[in-house]
C-alpha cells in the first residue's frame, strides 16, 4: 500500500530540504611547544651566522677602494711581511720571521704592508712594479742615500679588496724585527698615481 504522504511514485515536494549530514570539526593544528619554537630559531640563527662567518673577510668583485698610500722609495726593499698560507697567487716574502718560502713569489705577486695616509694597512702585491711607481723608483733610487734623506711621496691607487687576512706579521726595515699586526686586506693596486706631498 502506499505511503499517504507521496503521491504515486511523484518526486518529494519542492519545500523539503535534504538534510545534509555535519561534517565533523577540523581537527585542531597541533601547538608548537615553546622549547621546539626556541631550538628552531637558534638552528636558522646558526646557519645564517654560519654563512655571514664564511662569507666575511671576502669581497669578489667589490668596488675598488681609494687609497693614498704613503711611501719612500726604499719602502720597496724594506718592508716585508710573513704569513704561512698563499691568498689566491699572493704571498708574503716569509712563511714566518726569518724564513723565505722555498718557492719565492714574483714581485708582481709578492705582499708587502702599506699604510695609507690615514694609518689604514694593506697588504698590496707588486705595488712598485705599478708603471708610476717603477718610475718614482729610478728617479730616486735609494741606493746609498739614507732612509730619513728621501723625499716621501704619495702613490695615490684603487685597490681592490681580496680577503681580510689575521695572523700577519711586518717588518718595516731590512734587518729589522718581525712584529705582530692586526688584520689587514689584501688589496690588488690598479691606476696608481705618485704625487708629492
Amino acid at each position: 500500500m502506499p505511503d499517504s504522504s507521496q503521491t504515486g511514485g511523484e518526486n518529494p515536494p519542492a519545500s523539503a530540504e535534504p538534510t545534509i549530514p555535519a561534517a565533523a570539526p577540523p581537527a585542531p593544528l597541533p601547538v608548537p611547544r615553546p622549547r621546539a619554537v626556541k631550538w628552531l630559531v637558534v638552528g636558522i640563527a646558526a646557519i645564517v651566522a654560519g654563512s655571514l662567518w664564511s662569507w666575511r673577510g671576502k669581497v669578489g668583485g667589490a668596488k675598488p677602494v681609494d687609497a693614498p698610500i704613503t711611501l719612500v722609495t726604499s719602502d720597496r726593499e724594506d718592508l716585508a711581511c710573513a704569513l704561512d698560507r698563499a691568498i689566491g697567487k699572493y704571498k708574503c716574502e716569509f712563511s714566518a720571521p726569518g724564513q723565505r718560502w722555498s718557492d719565492a713569489p714574483a714581485a708582481k705577486d709578492r705582499l708587502a704592508p702599506y699604510f695609507t695616509v690615514d694609518r689604514q694597512l694593506y697588504l698590496v702585491p707588486g705595488l712598485f712594479e705599478q708603471p708610476a711607481l717603477a718610475a718614482r723608483y729610478q728617479s730616486e733610487s735609494p741606493q746609498g742615500r739614507p732612509r730619513d734623506k728621501l723625499r716621501r711621496f704619495v702613490a695615490r691607487c684603487k685597490l681592490r679588496l681580496v680577503e681580510k687576512v689575521d695572523g700577519l706579521k711586518t717588518r718595516w726595515l731590512v734587518g729589522g724585527n718581525f712584529g705582530p699586526s692586526d688584520g689587514a686586506w689584501v688589496a690588488e693596486p690598479e691606476d696608481c698615481k705618485v704625487t708629492n706631498e
